[in-house]
């Protein structure tokens, strides 16, 4: 399975979204319709672009659960179910938490369930930006996945959702990433 597939890249057009109730939808707005295109640069091979897409939505006793698709679709791909529970936002499979408010610098979470990953926030309410988007307001959070042996560093932007993902090998003796992924597009639907 492509290290690409187990994030989640987002990026909108134009001004910040007024999102409804829920806090964390401000930094990972999702709805039916909304897309991200992202450029994907692997070391030592050329550059390609993917696009996340949120092909459903369905009503649940917990909540809606979002449907999203990367597109090209690679054979093994799956979409991701994620859904929005009290201050975080949930992989509903797995029940992993991605993403939680509020975040400040240090805090951190762990999951057992497939396999063990640990989240720490890197930063939060300060600037960040890709070649293409610039917020003033973003939230960086460090996932260990000791299963993958990956290091996952995503970037999400206030109004836009998750504008990077940079890939590191785990415990290599080199701290260079293997894989970024940076957004260069969106459009969300609901505005």
């Amino acid at each position: 399975m492509a290290v690409v597939l187990s994030v989640l890249a987002f990026h909108s057009c134009g001004t910040a979204q007024s999102t409804g109730a829920h806090p964390i939808q401000l930094y990972y707005p999702l709805a039916k319709g909304n897309s991200w295109k992202y450029q994907v640069l692997r070391t030592g091979q050329s550059t390609t672009s993917m696009e996340w897409r949120v092909t459903g939505a369905q009503d649940t006793q917990n909540g809606p659960v979002y449907q999203v698709w990367s597109f090209p679709a690679q054979a093994d791909d799956e979409a991701m179910n994620l859904r929005f529970s009290k201050q975080a936002l949930e992989e509903v499979s797995t029940g992993t938490v991605l993403l939680r408010l509020p975040a400040s610098v240090g805090d951190s979470w762990s999951t057992t369930k497939p396999n063990r990953r640990t989240f720490r926030v890197v930063t939060a309410g300060k600037p960040c930006q890709t070649s293409n988007i610039r917020s003033e307001d973003c939230i960086v959070i460090e996932d260990d996945d000791d299963a993958l042996s990956f290091r996952t560093v995503t970037t999400y932007a206030k109004g836009v959702g998750p504008i990077r993902y940079v890939y590191y090998r785990k415990h290599s003796s080199a701290n260079v990433p293997i894989q970024t992924v940076d957004l260069i597009s969106f459009s969300l639907a609901s505005r």
